[in-house]
């Protein structure tokens, strides 16, 4: 039987409703829902900051463990053009290989907006390792969303600072479960992209003991993820500055 924790890393980037919904409660509340009209009042006039989910930020599983009960997101959805997601050259602290966003011309990637509170976007930050795994970039590019009522003069997103995993071409490894127009090549799941790096990495090692090597052993998590910087696309410091 697969154990929690490998669940836990094999999962990402964790199933993710359609927006728009709300984040209240630790639940999804969708419009329809007898609470979305409350939770739509409870937004109060606070400003709000446009955060683009790359990967695992746009799923509930992973805003539980972000944020309290009494935390109210707001999501909506976003198209982005010239942008992909793609996984990036490091591990995270549970044991994936997360994700992020590169420039790629010609595609358009659809995806979800967090509209966080000042006090969100802190916690965010500390959440995705600011200055040692992620920047976070912004865009002089105004956020709408008209069924929240919501406005921003600028959109933001987390950049890795490790840069862009490679295949053996050569070519960042685009994420599966993501709507991308224009996408000639398969997106890889978490379990495809962790055989990848194990075969690069370990061979022979079987994924339970490459991610539980990974989890266990910061040592060998930051050894892996420099191994896997020497093949990387590196990240351009034009691109969501």
């Amino acid at each position: 039987m697969i154990s929690d924790r490998l669940r836990r890393a094999l999962d990402y980037p964790y199933p993710a409703p359609e927006p728009p919904w709300i984040f209240r409660d630790h639940r999804v509340v969708t419009p329809g829902d007898p609470l979305f009209e409350a939770a739509f009042r409870d937004l109060g006039s606070q400003a709000r900051h446009a955060v683009v989910a790359a990967g695992s930020n746009r799923a509930p599983d992973q805003l539980r463990r972000k944020f309290g009960p009494q935390d109210i997101v707001p999501v909506s959805m976003v198209t982005l053009r010239d942008v992909d997601t793609v996984y990036s050259a490091h591990f995270s602290a549970y044991g994936s290989v997360p994700a992020t966003l590169i420039g790629a011309a010609g595609l358009a990637l659809r995806s979800a907006v967090l509209w966080l509170t000042d006090e969100q976007l802190d916690h965010m930050n500390e959440t995705e390792a600011l200055g040692t795994n992620y920047r976070l970039g912004w865009l002089d590019r105004p956020a709408l969303s008209r069924r929240f009522g919501l406005k921003s003069p600028r959109t933001g997103a987390y950049i890795s600072l490790h840069g862009a995993l490679t295949d053996d071409e050569g070519l960042a490894v685009p994420l599966a479960g993501f709507r991308v127009q224009g996408r000639r090549r398969p997106g890889l799941t978490q379990q495809q992209v962790q055989s990848l790096v194990t075969a690069r990495l370990h061979p022979g090692a079987t994924l339970e003991d490459f991610i539980g090597m990974t989890i266990d052993d910061r040592d060998i998590r930051d050894h892996r993820r420099d191994r896997l910087k020497e093949t990387a696309i590196r990240p351009d410091e034009r691109f969501w500055p």
